[in-house]
Parts: C-alpha cells; sequence; structure tokens
C-alpha cells in the first residue's frame, strides 16, 4: 500500500468514527471536547511530521535514480567510444598494410578487433565506389553484404565523408542491411605512399547487444527503462504499469545520435527504498489519538458487532476455498513439468509401475541434438520455447498410442507404452522423429532444423527390471547420438 493511500483509508477510517460517535459526543460534549482536541492536535502534528519526511524520503529516492541513469548512460557511451577508438587502431593499421593485402591477413587482423567486442555485428572494407569487398565474420546474413554497392543501398550513408573528404562518418541509430537497429561508423583508409584514400572501413555495433550488456545490471524489474530517440523508441526494459509519477531522462552522448535514456521506478520500489521513519512517526500519533478515542467505542451497537462477526466467517470461507485452490496446484506441480506441462520423472515412474504387467513394454528416450547450441546462441528463453514445441509435436502421437510422455530432465524427453510390440514401437519412434524435423525449428549448429536422437527398448516378457530396461533404452540413444544424431536405434 502506497504512502497516499494509507493516508486516505486512515482519514476515512476517522471520519467513519467521528460520523458514529456523533450522537454520543453530541450528548456528552463537555465530558469528550478535551480528550478530542489532544486527539485531534496529535493527529495533526503526525501528519506535519510525516508530509516533511515524506518529502524528504522522495528527493533521496530520485537522487539515487538519477545516479543509475547517469551510470547507465556513461557505460554506454564509453562502450561506443572505446569500440571507436579500436576500430581507429584498426585503420591505421590496414592503411600501413595497403590495400594488397591478403584476405587471409585482413580476417587474421578483423578477428583480433571483432573478439574484443562482443557488440559488433562485423567489421566491414568498403572500396572507393562503395561496394562491400570484405566482411568479418564472413557468414550469414553478413555473407550476403559482399558486393552490395551502399551508395545504393543507402542513399543517405555518410560512407561520403571518408570516401571523400577523408573524415570519418557515423550514422547514428538506424536499420541495418541486416535487418535489426544498430550504428555504423566509416573511417577512411588511405594508401601507405601515396596517403590518397583506397576505401573505407565499416565499424557496425547492433543496438539490441549493446544494450543488453549496459541494462543488464540495471535492475529491470523495479525500473522501467525506455531508449529513444527523437520519440521513437528502440528498446523498453521493465515494467509498463505500476510505476511513478515521475522519472529521469538522461541524454547519452553517442556520435551522430541524440539518444534519450528513461528511467522511470515503480510503486513497488518507492515503497521498498523509502525508509520506515514517515510510517512509524504517522502510524504512532494515530495510534495515540486512537487510544484517545477508544473510551468512546463503548457506545458500538451490538448489530454492528454481528456485521463484523459475518464479514469474517465469509472471509474465512474464502480463505478455505483459496487454500483448497492453492492444494490442488501444489498436487498438479508435484506430477508434472511446469515447463514443458508434461508427466514429470516421478509421476512417470509411478505410471510405469502401473502398467507394468502389460507386456510387451516398450521404453523410448529422446534427445534433442545440438540443444546446447540453442541455448548458447539463442538464449535460455529460446531454448526453453523449444522444449514446449517439441513437447507438443510429441504428445499427440504418443498419447494416441496409449503411452505416456514425461520430461525426464534437461533436453531428454521418455516415453512409456504398455502393451507395444518391438515393431509397433519402432514405427512410433520413427513417427516421432519425422514429426519433431518437421516442426521446423532452426538449429544454428546445424544451419538446419531441430531434430532428435532415439533410443528404444522392449520387453517382451517377465521378469520386469525397470532400471535394466531404461539403460538399454539409454545405451540404444548412445548409438543413435554416435552414429550421427537424427536417427533411432532399437535396443537388441
Amino acid at each position: 500500500m502506497d504512502r497516499l493511500t494509507l493516508l486516505i483509508y486512515l482519514a476515512i477510517l476517522l471520519l467513519a468514527q467521528w460520523l458514529e460517535l456523533l450522537p454520543v459526543l453530541t450528548r456528552n460534549w463537555r465530558d469528550n471536547l478535551v480528550p478530542l482536541m489532544i486527539a485531534a492536535g496529535i493527529t495533526f502534528i503526525c501528519l506535519l511530521a510525516w508530509q516533511h519526511q515524506s518529502r524528504n524520503e522522495n528527493e533521496r529516492i530520485a537522487q539515487e535514480t538519477y545516479i543509475l541513469g547517469d551510470r547507465i548512460a556513461i557505460q554506454l557511451s564509453s562502450e561506443v567510444e572505446g569500440q571507436l577508438a579500436a576500430m581507429r587502431r584498426f585503420a591505421k593499421l590496414w592503411s600501413l598494410m595497403g590495400q594488397t593485402s591478403a584476405r587471409e591477413e585482413w580476417e587474421r587482423l578483423a578477428r583480433n578487433y571483432y573478439n574484443d567486442f562482443s557488440h559488433f555485428m562485423n567489421i566491414a572494407f568498403i572500396d572507393r565506389d562503395s561496394v562491400i569487398k570484405l566482411v568479418f565474420p564472413d557468414e550469414g546474413k553478413n555473407h550476403e553484404l559482399l558486393g552490395v554497392r551502399l551508395f545504393d543501398a543507402q542513399p543517405d550513408s555518410p560512407l561520403r565523408n571518408p570516401l571523400e573528404l577523408g573524415i570519418e562518418g557515423h550514422t547514428g541509430i538506424i536499420d541495418l542491411l541486416q535487418g535489426s537497429k544498430g550504428m555504423v561508423t566509416y573511417l577512411p583508409v588511405r594508401a601507405p605512399r601515396d596517403d590518397d584514400i583506397f576505401g573505407a572501413i565499416a565499424m557496425v555495433v547492433d543496438l539490441d547487444s549493446l544494450l543488453d550488456h549496459a541494462l543488464r545490471a540495471a535492475h529491470s524489474d523495479i525500473f522501467a527503462i525506455t531508449l529513444s530517440e527523437r520519440g521513437q523508441v528502440f528498446v523498453h526494459v521493465g515494467p509498463e504499469s505500476r510505476l511513478a509519477p515521475w522519472g529521469h531522462q538522461i541524454p547519452i552522448e553517442l556520435p551522430a545520435s541524440n539518444l534519450m535514456l528513461s528511467l522511470q521506478p515503480t510503486q513497488h520500489f518507492l515503497t521498498v527504498a523509502r525508509g520506515r521513519l514517515p510510517e512509524a512517526t504517522l502510524l504512532t500519533g494515530i495510534m495515540l489519538a486512537y487510544l484517545v478515542f477508544m473510551v468512546l467505542y463503548m457506545y458500538r451497537h451490538v448489530f454492528q458487532e454481528h456485521r463484523v462477526f459475518e464479514q469474517a466467517n465469509n472471509g474465512l470461507k474464502e480463505e478455505m476455498a483459496r487454500r483448497e485452490k492453492l492444494q490442488n496446484e501444489i498436487q498438479w506441480l508435484a506430477r508434472h513439468d511446469e515447463l514443458t506441462r508434461l508427466p514429470n520423472r516421478h509421476f512417470f515412474l509411478e505410471q510405469v509401475h502401473l502398467f507394468k504387467e502389460q507386456m510387451p513394454l516398450t521404453i523410448m528416450i529422446l534427445d534433442i541434438d545440438f540443444f546446447k547450441s540453442i541455448n548458447d546462441k539463442l538464449g535460455h528463453l529460446e531454448g526453453d520455447r523449444y522444449l514446449q514445441t517439441v513437447a507438443s509435436v510429441l504428445k499427440v502421437p504418443v498419447e494416441s498410442a496409449g503411452g505416456i510422455l514425461a520430461r525426464f530432465g534437461g533436453e531428454e524427453f521418455v516415453v512409456f507404452l504398455p502393451d507395444c510390440p518391438r515393431a509397433v514401437g519402432r514405427m512410433l519412434a520413427e513417427e516421432l522423429r519425422r514429426n519433431v524435423q518437421a516442426a521446423g525449428l532452426p538449429q544454428p549448429a546445424t544451419d538446419s532444423v531441430v531434430t532428435v536422437s532415439i533410443g528404444m527398448a522392449c520387453l517382451a516378457k517377465e521378469p520386469f527390471a525397470l532400471e535394466s530396461l531404461l539403460q538399454a533404452a539409454d545405451d540404444a540413444l548412445y548409438r543413435a547420438k554416435s552414429s550421427g544424431r537424427n536417427q533411432v536405434q532399437v535396443a537388441d
């Protein structure tokens, strides 16, 4: 509850009590005048003290918030300035090398600078006719830039500054040819002998990567942080509702850019960050005033007590209903994986023992191929989305076959099929493998789509040993992985 709401609540409470007691006070006003005046005086003094202390707390929090925003702005400026200084050294070094240097030498030098900064999208060499001749890294969308004439693709580009005037050119925030937002700096490259300009070095900075690095430690859950330029918002981090009525706007010093950082704290942050002295002062005063009034509450009517009892009874019923709902949710979570909504290992093992007599029994272990590269290159949130998609693809065929699909941990899924012969299980395993491949999830490790490897084991008769059956399926999975992945291997 924020401070203004608390004040309004207390004011309404006092007013309601005053109106309720007004008849009694009217009849006995001489007896109650002194305590009423004392209580009113205490309340008024405490309100003045609370207002003064709250104003001081607001000023302190506003100053701390501004310092945080200024630190983020300085960090962004420093990052870009450091990259620009490195590229200036690279341009000078490339000028010394001359335009006769081999592509291998270019890649070696560019790689050293590229690896030093995580925000570079690429480093490119552009000839006098604005044609991109070399680019590093030479892969993906960067490779598609080779041969592009920038004077045609970006007529308003400041590339003419280095190519015609021999000075640096900065784009500010633009739409990059790769499809994302970023900044490009062009630096002239001169021939080592006659100092003639024979091209330019382009430093392409990805805005998302740069901002993510700067905002990583900015407590995005308690602040709304917005970066914009001339009203155009490039990124918004943090909540969008229940924000404080004030905030800070701090300019960021970047080449050819009027980037503005807006920092606005949340109401929750204000509540947590504020000191407790204003509330302690206010509540102490209210309690003192309330004690003065306590003698007057003996005149309450019996029906009011009944109303309080009825409200408490209704509240108890609501609490019991809420606890029952919570208990059901806890029981469900204990047996299922929250991410994929599939049964977890514990529930899976219960089901296996429940149907273990319906032989033949078939067990499959499915593992997403190269899943680590998905988390590393696309992020863990995208990795979670992949797991959810694969789970939904696998669930329908397995349940249609009368089986149970569960998440066994990480990127592994397990299938249990009672009363399922080996041949039927093999056909279902191939169907599952094809369905995952047909889902078309991009796989950065192979530049293809996501696939699964499947190990299957079948038990046709007693004795039943779950550990042995799982181990056989796991060994088959290992053979599938070793044999090239995206395949089904069946245990002997």
